[in-house]
This record gives C-alpha cells, sequence and structure tokens, in this order.
C-alpha cells in the first residue's frame, strides 16, 4: 500500500481503524502521513460509490483487534449484474457471523488459507470466478488444497496469481473478461 501511495494519485482512502506494528502497517502510515493525505474510517454498512458501481462494506472491526485479519475490510461490489465479494484477509469467524448474497467473483480470504473459505460460506456465494491472490512457494502453503477442492465443488473457475500472474478481470455489468498479466 505505501508504494500505491507513493506512487500514484489518491482520491481519498477508507479504512479501519490499525496501529499495528508491522512494518507494512507502518510503511502505510507513514506515506500517507508524506502524502498529506487523510484516510475516511469505514463502518459496516457504508456504502461507497465508484462510477456506476456501488461498494458496500459488509464488515469490518475498528475495535483493533490483536489479529490483524480481524480488522480486514469485506466488501460486496455491485456493478449492472454482476457482483464481487473482496474478502481481504477474511477468516471462517467472519464467514460464519454473516448471510451471504450470491457473488459473479470471488477473491478469496486470506489467500486460499484453510481458514477461509469454508464450505458454507461457499454454499450461500456460490461464485463463478474465485481469484486467489498468493505468492509463488508461499512458506505457508496457500492455497491449501482443501479450499481448491470446495471452490470446484462449487462449480467456481479459480485462477491464482501464483500460477497466472497478475489477474486483471474487466467486467461491463453484465459479463467479465479475465487478462493475465505476466511478470508483473
Amino acid at each position: 500500500m505505501a508504494t500505491i501511495v507513493r506512487n500514484f494519485e489518491i482520491g481519498s482512502i477508507h479504512m479501519p481503524a490499525t496501529d499495528h506494528p508491522t512494518a507494512a502497517v507502518r510503511n502505510f502510515l507513514l506515506a500517507m502521513q508524506e502524502n498529506n493525505l487523510q484516510y475516511e474510517l469505514v463502518e459496516i454498512g457504508d456504502r461507497i460509490v465508484l462510477g456506476d458501481a456501488v461498494c458496500e462494506i459488509l464488515f469490518v472491526d475498528n475495535s483493533m483487534p490483536a489479529n490483524l485479519n480481524a480488522t480486514c475490510i469485506v466488501i460486496r461490489m455491485t456493478y449492472g449484474d454482476q457482483s464481487f465479494l473482496f474478502m481481504a484477509d477474511a477468516e471462517s469467524g467472519i464467514e460464519y457471523a454473516l448471510e451471504w448474497e450470491r457473488a459473479t467473483v470471488l477473491r478469496t480470504g486470506h489467500h486460499g488459507s484453510h481458514t477461509s473459505s469454508t464450505e458454507n460460506f461457499l454454499r450461500q456465494a456460490v461464485p463463478e470466478v474465485a481469484i486467489i491472490s498468493v505468492g509463488v512457494n508461499n512458506i505457508y502453503e496457500h492455497p491449501r488444497r482443501e479450499v481448491l477442492d470446495r471452490l470446484e465443488n462449487v462449480g467456481a473457475r479459480t485462477y491464482r496469481t501464483d500460477e497466472h500472474g497478475t489477474i486483471w478481470l474487466a467486467s461491463d455489468g453484465t459479463r467479465s473478461t479475465i487478462t493475465f498479466l505476466r511478470g508483473e
């Protein structure tokens, strides 16, 4: 995030309350300060309009829990007839806490960890496409085989950044196209 803040013009930043001492969080907050950027604290139910797309905050925990994954923002974006569910680092506790609508595209939670993309959650969301953001040969062995099996069982076409590189998804509100950008 610090790289994005330092290299792109930013209109607004929406984020949870956080003061976690990780290097990534410190660097992000420093980059915001260097660029005189403020952020808007998001709350469950907030709506952010991006052109014709509407993003709804389904989950955020602003109590600053010790588990950094619990501070993630879960967003449902609707655009035309399509819906996109961005799970960030959401784990099973978040998945079980909510009722889920169907999603055309799912950006899986927690990099395909066994702690996310539970069977109950996937039966509700029933994504057509699942995208897993994960590093090549990562030490966590993500994505986990059981998560890939669960995605297959609900009929999701699964794409992974460790296998496909950068995944570029474009939608016209009716259909989506996916392009892979190698070497990104």
